[in-house]
């Protein structure tokens, strides 16, 4: 079944939604980034955001399907749209969280004299 209002369909709304909510979490894990670098070491606390998005994810069963993708349930949409928000932007949080983490090395530890 496909909605229709206006010429737009929903599929085509929900991918809007879809990247608002990617890049959104793209963002956030940017910018967690970005204030744990000067103190903290980032790659620890990033791999931290990412178990943390996964056991999210998991514990939720939250959708993390490309709304035109053929697996996607509309569904899951109609009984909990804040849901499905959240895991199209939990997913990439952790994802860009762990390939942050996983490109910087460890800051060197400071040598006592």
């Amino acid at each position: 079944v496909i909605y229709q209002q206006d010429g737009w369909t929903l599929i085509v709304t929900l991918e809007v939604i879809w990247l608002v909510c990617t890049f959104a979490g793209i963002n956030a894990a940017l910018f967690i980034n970005k204030q744990v670098y000067l103190k903290y070491d980032p790659p620890f606390l990033l791999v931290i955001v990412f178990i943390v998005s996964v056991i999210f994810t998991a514990a939720f069963e939250l959708s993390i399907m490309v709304p035109s993708s053929n697996l996607f349930d509309l569904a899951s949409w109609d009984d909990s749209p804040f849901l499905v928000m959240f895991g199209w932007f939990n997913w990439p949080l952790g994802i860009i969280a762990l390939t942050l983490a996983c490109s910087k090395p460890n800051k060197p530890l400071k040598q006592d004299k």
